[in-house]
């Protein structure tokens, strides 16, 4: 996968590898090493998530049509487990392609997905210019994880799916809307958990709120999946609504705490905090032309 994203782009070599990195504090990381850049991944995340999923799978309202006993329950397990590790590993390719890590140079530090509170290290950039990083690195993953969901979508629309397939996502007409807001809230289940850990540990994180997180991934995976399939809008929303609340009941249980809430006074700081975050990004972006080598 790395040497494909490295070949598309024109970019250095990228090496990836699962490591401890507890005594970093972080769950992933990237950093410019040479001519070549290096993804850390945490070794536990992989098993951290799959526990957080199969604990929210216990409840047997999460996603009702699927009974606790079905082997279907498992499988999605599975599916979303996976889709929330390559956000993981996205996000750290969008540092990437989007100049990130080559502003560091040859610094020996590394951009970490969480940063301890009171580590003495030095500055990377500002506040406000590492928001930006962060939200910018979302898109770009986001922008990955769309192009995973639409194989999975035509996969669901073909007439030779498999059973197990058209049990869990149901009849090819709804794909679109039921991929789409399955892979949303994966993302947002891995957003809760970080910031979880971030809260657990004491430590702070540059990224913007789990539930801002979700609307910016909500947002750039709509109208990737809009350029080649059509979306019914109102069912669209009425799936995401409907797994948002059910998941966000689900985290709560788990103890996995919110930060904005799902209400209108919720939505209406994300909303806020999103227009925000593109502000900040454009003027960011012209003030710093040279950066990146993507744009979206």
């Amino acid at each position: 996968m790395t040497a494909a994203i490295s070949s598309v782009y024109s970019i250095a070599s990228v090496i990836t590898e699962l490591a401890d990195l507890s005594n970093d504090h972080s769950v992933a990381s990237v950093k410019r090493l040479g001519k070549e850049y290096m993804i850390r991944i945490s070794e536990t995340l992989d098993g951290k998530l799959s526990a957080v999923f199969d604990g929210l799978f216990r409840d047997p309202l999460l996603l009702d049509w699927l009974p606790l006993s079905s082997g279907h329950r498992g499988a999605l397990i599975r599916l979303l487990t996976k889709i929330s590790l390559d956000f993981a590993f996205y996000h750290e390719i969008g540092h990437i392609l989007a100049g990130h890590a080559d502003k560091l140079g040859a610094s020996s530090l590394a951009l970490d997905e969480l940063e301890f509170v009171k580590r003495k290290r030095p500055s990377l950039a500002s506040k406000v210019t590492r928001q930006v990083w962060e939200y910018e690195a979302d898109v770009v993953a986001a922008g990955h994880i769309a192009m995973d969901a639409a194989r999975l979508i035509r996969e669901l629309q073909a007439d030779d799916v498999s059973a197990n397939l058209r049990e869990i996502f149901g009849p090819p007409q709804i794909a679109v809307e039921q991929v789409s807001s399955l892979t949303i809230i994966a993302c947002y289940t891995l957003f809760r958990h970080l910031r979880e850990t971030a809260i657990e540990l004491d430590m702070e994180s540059y990224h913007p709120d789990p539930l801002v997180r979700a609307f910016v991934v909500r947002d750039a995976l709509y109208s990737a999946l809009s350029s080649e399939f059509t979306i019914n809008d109102e069912l669209f929303e009425i799936l995401l609504g409907a797994r948002f609340e059910e998941f966000d009941h689900a985290l709560e249980e788990n103890d996995i705490r919110a930060g904005f809430t799902l209400d209108d006074r919720g939505i209406e700081h994300v909303n806020v905090e999103m227009s925000k975050l593109v502000q900040h990004a454009k003027s960011y972006r012209i003030q710093n032309p040279d950066m990146g080598y993507v744009s979206w």
